[in-house]
């Protein structure tokens, strides 16, 4: 097993043959790190003025939030 940091904190170890809830939570911790919504995003192409538009909606999210 790999001691990089990145992979570490995404590895799930499956205990007594129960997949399903290895599989929840990796989802979770692929989804907290926004893996999911960043493949989302790169599935289609976003014009440059609509990343503009989303950059900073989710800058003034992290800000006021």
């Amino acid at each position: 097993m790999a001691n990089h940091l990145r992979f570490v904190g995404r590895t799930v170890m499956v205990q007594n043959g129960n997949v399903e809830a290895a599989y929840g939570v990796l989802n979770r911790i692929l989804a907290q790190d926004g893996v999911v919504e960043a493949l989302r995003r790169s599935r289609y192409y976003e014009k440059p003025c609509r990343a503009r538009r989303r950059r900073a909606f989710e800058a003034a999210r992290r800000v006021y939030s």
